[in-house]
């Protein structure tokens, strides 16, 4: 889900374990400065907890789950 100056990135796995994932970002189709970008997961109750990642550092996904994920510029 693409607009202007954020991108909203769901991401999730069904392997058995516990699973590292890098994305693969093309900043420049969705208009942003890959050195100003983080990955922010706001806290959705009985969901996902708050965080922050880079978008070059991997993101753990535990079994069954995923991320809603919110890709923006930081100020």
């Amino acid at each position: 889900y693409v607009q202007p100056g954020r991108t909203l990135v769901s991401l999730a796995s069904w392997a058995a374990e516990k699973v590292d994932c890098r994305l693969a970002i093309d900043f420049s189709a969705l208009g942003l400065d890959a050195s100003k970008a983080r990955l922010r997961a706001p806290d959705v109750a009985g969901f996902q907890d708050a965080a922050t990642f880079r978008p070059d550092e991997p993101i753990p996904v535990e079994p069954g789950r995923g991320w809603l994920l919110i890709l923006e510029e930081t100020r």
